[in-house]
């Protein structure tokens, strides 16, 4: 599955579930907090053109908190 996303300022997106790995283009430069069920939370600074795996089996809510951001987002079977 392929989606894209466009995080809001300062608007967090729901707590959610990652089954699978996932690999993400961001487009922008802006930074995003993302935090776990736990409330550990970190701070990510992404650059247009940058590319990210990302494990599955997590969870977590991000919230765009510096810059521009949007992605696009590729899940592996």
């Amino acid at each position: 599955m392929i989606w894209t996303y466009a995080w809001t300022p300062k608007v967090p997106t729901p707590m959610h579930f990652h089954d699978k790995d996932v690999v993400v283009v961001y487009r922008y430069d802006g930074s995003l907090k993302s935090t776990t069920p736990d409330g550990k939370s970190l701070v990510n600074d992404y650059k247009s053109g940058s590319i990210r795996f990302n494990r599955g089996d997590r969870a977590h809510f991000e919230e765009l908190v510096q810059g521009e951001q949007s992605a696009m987002i590729m899940e592996f079977k």
